[in-house]
């Protein structure tokens, strides 16, 4: 959905850019066009280094409970074997 929606928004800005050339001011459209890119640029940075974040902690959850469902079943074996 994210990659989806990165590459529908240069599309829409450019051809809004292009139905409207006539309204722009010619001589600050690249510096505007450049500023909006960035801006996508720093937001798409911003919400991959979030999804990996929560990508990482849900990774630490799984394993912390896969670590402790083995320790558990190791305390269970030593008092059957006692």
């Amino acid at each position: 959905m994210l990659v989806e929606e990165s590459r529908i928004f240069p599309v829409t800005t450019f051809g809004t850019l292009h139905l409207h050339r006539s309204e722009l001011d010619q001589d600050q459209v690249l510096l505007d066009v450049m500023t909006i890119a960035d801006e996508a640029d720093r937001q798409l940075t911003e919400t991959e280094h979030s999804f990996m974040m929560a990508q990482a902690a849900a990774w630490q959850r799984t394993v912390v409970e896969t670590q402790r469902v083995v320790v558990v079943r190791a305390q269970r074996s030593v008092s059957l074997c006692q």
